[in-house]
């Protein structure tokens, strides 16, 4: 189901599909913490961000209460002029986070929304928080914003790049010599037994 978000932007233009299913099927298919959280302990917020791991929970436990899961893929379409004009590997860099966090933080943003509309629900994130300019756990610190810093769903182990391919039909891109002609991020709400009949109207 396409929803009508409007999430357009000077450089880019960005179409919202979500999919929904049983989160235990989902898990099944998609969570493998052994193979990919490794991953993350080569990365140098590892330990540092609070959206990330390690995760001081048990992960088990946090996932109980939950039925369904309505997964979002933006898929972000970057203009060509702006392709061409990100012509050094900083610019790439520079560009492409921009235009990524900037849509990531419009879609954290709705997905608490529907939190508030369902309040036994809870949004997961794609990639580390990033509404602090430093996360206050590199020094041992609390989270500074506990209501709106969300976990990543690759902090679970999920495989982000088979949910995006079978769920949705696309590649992921990754930038490399020059930004690709789509960013793809993945984001989910879930959902207890006692609403999740109410988004029936999602497939």
């Amino acid at each position: 189901m396409k929803l009508d978000i409007p999430f357009q932007f000077e450089a880019d233009t960005v179409e919202i599909t979500t999919k929904k299913m049983d989160f235990a099927a989902f898990c099944r298919l998609y969570q493998d913490r052994e193979r990919f959280l490794p991953y993350c302990r080569e990365c140098p917020n590892y330990g540092t961000v609070w959206s990330c791991p390690l995760l001081p929970f048990d992960t088990g436990e946090y996932f109980r209460p939950y039925e369904k899961i309505l997964v979002f893929c933006a898929r972000i379409t970057l203009d060509p002029a702006v392709i061409e004009r990100a012509d050094t590997p900083e610019l790439v860099k520079k560009t492409g986070y921009e235009i990524v966090i900037r849509v990531k933080k419009r879609l954290e943003d709705y997905l608490r929304e529907l939190e508030a509309r369902f309040p036994q629900s809870r949004s997961l994130s794609s990639g580390g928080c990033n509404r602090c300019c430093r996360c206050a756990r590199a020094k041992g610190e609390s989270c500074r914003k506990p209501d709106v810093m969300r976990y990543s769903l690759d902090a679970f182990g999920f495989d982000l790049t088979a949910i995006t391919k079978d769920l949705f039909g696309y590649d992921i891109e990754w930038c490399r010599d020059r930004l690709p002609a789509h960013f793809t991020l993945i984001h989910a709400l879930l959902l207890p037994a006692a609403v999740s009949s109410r988004f029936a109207f999602y497939k």
